[in-house]
């Protein structure tokens, strides 16, 4: 029943967990709440007043969510919290999940490398020329790796869309194919960019095109196996994070 579904999900959405965490808790509080609900409609016919008392029997929604989060680990809390910042959310087109991993990936690079570079020039010993190659480097990383998030998240949350509405099937491999395609550029580009930036030399940075070309070979499957997955935990997700629970 809807509303025993809404009272569920308003003990399970505030949880700080990773999406499958939360689907396993909502099942299991479905299973139990339903089993309830079925014992007070043994007492009464009404359905919707057999819901209020099943519901009732459970407790206070905002106590639920409460020994629900004091059930997590600190491993899961941290998956939640990471999940919460970089995984697609389910009203995202693939452009706007593109956007803020670019925005994501630039402000995790500068917090991590910010402080890294800092620390890097007040310990080394090493020459100017070397310090400034040091800061060369985790300037080329930041840039690439925040470049590299747009392409990857929007191919990620494109197959994922027609994987979760269509499956596998002839338009699915068309567009693998097109992201292969994607990749075999933008792979290689942002690696001899990345290289250029550090030596300066762009001959130097064509050599190792061919190690690029081979990463962006098995890109593009991968992507597809982990679009897939997501896939289907979003089609059994679906059901939950579309209801109001206002």
């Amino acid at each position: 029943m809807n509303e025993l579904k809404v009272f569920i999900e308003r003990c399970v959405r505030p949880v700080w967990a990773e999406g499958s965490k939360k689907l396993a808790m909502r099942r299991e509080l479905y299973s139990h709440l339903y089993t309830v609900y079925e014992q007070e409609r043994q007492h009464t016919e009404n359905d919707a007043a057999a819901a209020e008392a099943a519901i009732a029997r459970m407790g206070d929604p905002n106590q639920l969510t409460a020994e629900l989060n004091a059930s997590l680990s600190w491993f899961d809390r941290w998956t939640g919290y990471s999940e919460q910042m970089t995984v697609r959310r389910i009203d995202e087109s693939p452009w706007q999940y593109g956007m803020r991993s670019i925005r994501f990936a630039s402000i995790f690079s500068a917090a991590l490398f910010v402080p890294l570079g800092t620390i890097l020039l007040l310990v080394s010993n090493k020459s100017a020329f070397q310090q400034q190659w040091m800061l060369v480097l985790l300037g080329a990383i930041f840039v690439t790796e925040s470049l590299g998030s747009m392409p990857f998240a929007w191919s990620f949350a494109t197959l994922r869309d027609q994987l979760e509405q269509h499956g596998w099937h002839r338009q699915t491999y068309m567009l693998i194919a097109g992201i292969s395609a994607l990749l075999m550029i933008v792979i290689p580009s942002l690696g001899w960019l990345f290289f250029y930036a550090v030596s300066g030399d762009a001959i130097e940075a064509v050599a190792f095109l061919p190690r690029w070309l081979l990463l962006a070979v098995f890109a593009a499957p991968l992507l597809a196996w982990a679009a897939w997955l997501d896939a289907k935990l979003t089609r059994d997700l679906r059901e939950w994070l579309e209801l109001s629970v206002e």
